[in-house]
């Protein structure tokens, strides 16, 4: 069965659990409570110089979703997307920019809806701190840094609620091959602890078993991360993380980390509500591809984006859904400030370098500037334009400079 028309089967059944349940008397006290919403976005794009050429576009992304809180132990949602690429019925695709062989297609999805979000959460399994959610569910912890891609994934994930500390467990599957039994899964354990208001740390393990690709791939991750307001100087937030790998693919073995620290002060007293941020991320490369030690850092769920560790405009250039994967170093200085209650503006730049050289091409591989600016016209409307503009070293892109635009306006309901 496709996975909208599930959807769709799922959202005729919460409705008909909710009408059915909206008969009963007065005295019934346990009525499902259903909340349903959506948004809508119209987006333009443009991308000038990439591999030599000039792509611009524009699509719509339509969210339809519905949820329901069956008693007070039982929680449904069902959240419906449409990705559309306007005077195209698939996927739009761009060139890597570090290697134009290569396209990356955006999600989109046609003229059909697709299924985003879609899970069953019970609580207080037998009377305690538990929770169960199965199905399709957005997690990212900490800042997407090793679990990333703010995609969805269809997983089933425990909850234990151990005073200040929550204790996650959970398994993604990511593929599934019935006909020869190969399949992707990332099992986790995942502990978040509020040990103050303005101090937070965690710790994580994670193994990836990837049974799809021949040599089988097994990689096992471990991590701490910490976040902190730093309460002698108000406004000001740190925050890192560090993780190390290890595992097989075959005969090779791996042995990579990879990790970032970055710090936001915000200027508390300014009438515009300024803020400069700071940040390194570090992902480790391999040296030698002849020996039988490979270091380079193995995303376990897409990429690193940098969308959440700082980046705030979406017109990125060389993490355009692809580039951020391994042996990068990234230095990244951001600005921002709210000259009105709904206009904000945002500046990021970004120098990107290789930690192990390509060939004969050099380690940086350029710098990038982005500019951001949103306006909250009313709760439920807001606009924004992007621009961007990366400048390539020698090596890169033909030596060419890659400009982008993006345009949007959603509406929420």
């Amino acid at each position: 069965m496709r996975p909208n028309t599930v959807a769709i089967l799922g959202i005729i059944l919460i409705l008909n659990i909710g009408l059915g349940t909206a008969g009963m008397s007065a005295n019934t006290n346990n009525r499902p409570t259903i909340d349903y919403g959506g948004s809508i976005e119209l987006q333009g794009w443009l991308f000038d110089g990439l591999a030599n050429k000039q792509y611009s576009w524009a699509e719509t992304e339509l969210y339809l979703w519905i949820s329901a809180d069956l008693n007070e132990k039982v929680f449904t949602k069902i959240n419906l997307v449409n990705q559309y690429v306007w005077g195209k019925d698939d996927s739009f695709t761009l060139p890597s920019l570090t290697d134009p062989s290569r396209t990356i297609a955006p999600f989109t999805t046609g003229d059909e809806f697709e299924l985003w979000e879609g899970y069953l959460t019970v609580k207080d399994i037998f009377n305690a701190p538990i929770n169960l959610t199965v199905g399709r569910i957005l997690e990212n912890y900490g800042d997407g840094f090793v679990i990333s891609d703010s995609l969805p994934v269809d997983a089933a994930k425990v909850q234990v609620t151990l005073g200040k500390t929550l204790l996650n467990a959970f398994v993604y599957k990511q593929v599934e091959n019935i006909s020869d039994i190969s399949d992707r899964n990332l099992w986790g354990i995942y502990k978040q602890t509020k040990w103050t208001d303005s101090f937070q740390t965690d710790g994580y393990l994670l193994y990836l078993q990837d049974r799809s690709v021949t040599p089988h791939q097994r990689i096992y991750t471990i991590g701490t991360r910490a976040n902190a307001d730093i309460t002698a100087v108000p406004g000001l937030t740190l925050k890192g993380e560090l993780a190390y790998q290890t595992g097989d693919e075959g005969d090779i073995d791996f042995d990579a980390w990879g990790g970032y620290f970055a710090g936001t002060y915000q200027f508390t007293a300014a009438t515009y509500k300024p803020a400069i941020s700071l940040a390194y991320i570090y992902l480790s490369g391999d040296g030698d591809a002849t020996d039988d030690e490979n270091n380079s850092w193995q995303n376990l769920l897409g990429h690193s984006m940098q969308e959440r560790l700082g980046q705030k405009a979406w017109g990125r250039i060389v993490d355009f859904e692809n580039g951020i994967k391994e042996n990068m170093r990234i230095y990244w200085i951001g600005a921002s400030a709210q000259p009105t209650e709904k206009v904000k503006g945002d500046i990021d730049i970004y120098n990107y370098q290789y930690n192990k050289k390509q060939g004969n091409k050099s380690k940086n591989l350029g710098y990038e500037i982005d500019v951001k600016v949103a306006y909250q016209y009313t709760e439920n409307v807001a606009a924004e334009l992007i621009g961007a503009w990366f400048n390539p070293t020698k090596d890169y892109n033909d030596d060419e400079q890659v400009i982008a635009a993006k345009g949007a306006i959603k509406v929420s309901f």
